[in-house]
Formats: structure tokens, C-alpha cells, sequence
């Protein structure tokens, strides 16, 4: 319990010093957009290819469902809550999370072992500053793009299935779509990606950071990155809701 603790404050204290070195990333953009791009092409494929699934199995769960009732053409605007404001904002964390913790907890930890990162301390450069800043903000950065993506794919398969196997035109469809979906339950969703980005990338530079000796601590590092920063998405995902809840009923009564 003691080390549990005492690892939490090291951590917060870590989090706290991201924070403040994120904007000097900006002073490095070249650097800042290679992280930008692997976190975002790295990504891209499962989140494509996620959002095609959940499009497409929503689409088929929620239609027959309603078919019962003669619903139907409530269908988009279910799918359309369902994606935007419960799944994709998560789905995308869950996806970032194994694609991207898994390579920042590798590489820093590599880098850790191979005494890269006491080489840089020893000349004064930080290693928050140099090594963690620029990744953590790009996924801050890209996580949320990643999430509309997701967004629109879903939606997209989500038509699709319905110009094969239903008899909704593309216009109405659309219609239907919008129709529950609001600034004050959209934002928020969207918003938490930005939380998410940053438990993601801070979780998994830490992990690496923290990396023993040899290369089988270097994979334990990495697995203990993505597995904490999954369960950071989750149980973040949950306090957000209520959080964002009670600041929009204020913001946007």
C-alpha cells in the first residue's frame, strides 16, 4: 500500500510537470508532427476499422429492435447517440491505448536501458521537457481527430447498411441522425478525448521512464503502460460523464 501510494505521488507530481512542459513542445514542431503522425496514421487502421464494426452491428442490433414497434425511423438517431455520445470517445481511447502505449512504454523504456535518457539529464536537457512533452501532446491532439473519424466512419457504415438492406434515403437519414444529438451531449463526448489523450501518453511515458534493466523490464513496462492506461480510460470515462454533466446544465442550461 505504501508503494502504491508513493508510486500515485510520483506519478501526479509527473503529470503535473506534463502539463507545464507541454506548450515547449510547440517550439519544436518537426518533432511535435513525426508524434502527431504516429500516433494518428498508428491508429488510424483499428480505428477505421472499429467504427466500421460498430456502425454496422449497431445499425443491425438497434434496427431490429425497433422493427418491433415500427420504429424504424427513429434508427439513425439511436445509432447516431449510441456512437458519438457513448462509444466512440472510449472505443478511441481503448484503440489509442494498445497502439500507442505499447510503442511510447517500448521506445522510452529502450531508451531508458540504453542510458539515452541519463545521457540527456547529464546535459541538462529534461527528460519531461525533451522526450515525454511532444509525445503526450500529440496524443492530446490527436485523440479527439481520431474520435470524430470514428464518428463519421460509424455513421457512414451505419448508412450503408441501411442503403443495402433498408429503404432510407441518404437525405432523411441524415435528418434522423441530428435529431437527438446536441451541442450540450456532442461536446462534452468529444472534449473527454482530450483527457483521455493526455492519461494515455502520460500513463505510458511514465511506465517507460520507470523501465528496469534488461529487455524482458522493457516489455513489462510497455504491458503495464497499456493496461494502465486502459483502465485510466475506463474508470476516467466514468467521473467525466457525471463532470460534464453538471458543467454543462450550468454552461448551457
Amino acid at each position: 500500500m505504501l508503494s502504491l501510494l508513493e508510486n500515485t505521488g510520483r506519478f501526479a507530481g509527473f503529470a503535473a510537470e506534463l502539463l507545464w512542459r507541454m506548450p515547449s513542445a510547440l517550439a519544436r514542431p518537426t518533432d511535435l508532427a513525426d508524434q502527431c503522425y504516429r500516433v494518428g496514421v498508428g491508429a488510424l487502421p483499428l480505428v477505421s476499422a472499429a467504427a466500421v464494426s460498430i456502425g454496422v452491428v449497431s445499425w443491425l442490433q438497434t434496427r431490429a429492435m425497433l422493427a418491433d414497434f415500427g420504429s424504424e425511423t427513429l434508427l439513425p438517431g439511436f445509432v447516431a447517440v449510441f456512437v458519438v455520445v457513448g462509444l466512440a470517445p472510449v472505443l478511441t481511447g481503448l484503440v489509442v491505448s494498445g497502439q500507442v502505449g505499447a510503442r511510447l512504454g517500448a521506445e522510452l523504456g529502450s531508451m531508458k536501458i540504453t542510458e539515452q535518457i541519463d545521457a540527456l539529464e547529464s546535459m541538462g536537457m529534461g527528460r519531461t521537457r525533451y522526450l515525454a512533452a511532444s509525445r503526450v501532446l500529440a496524443c492530446v491532439l490527436m485523440t479527439p481527430l481520431l474520435t470524430v473519424c470514428l464518428d463519421c466512419l460509424a455513421l457512414v457504415a451505419s448508412f450503408s447498411a441501411e442503403a443495402i438492406g433498408g429503404n432510407m434515403a441518404w437525405q432523411q437519414y441524415a435528418a434522423e441522425s441530428l435529431r437527438f444529438l446536441t451541442l450540450k451531449n456532442v461536446l462534452p463526448a468529444t472534449l473527454s478525448s482530450l483527457l483521455f489523450g493526455f492519461l494515455i501518453g502520460s500513463l505510458s511515458c511514465w511506465f517507460g521512464f520507470e523501465a528496469g534493466h534488461g529487455t524482458e523490464e522493457v516489455g513489462r513496462a510497455s504491458t503495464r503502460g497499456v493496461v494502465a492506461s486502459m483502465l485510466a480510460v475506463l474508470l476516467a470515462n466514468i467521473l467525466w460523464v457525471r463532470t460534464s454533466e453538471i458543467l454543462m446544465n450550468r454552461l448551457l442550461p
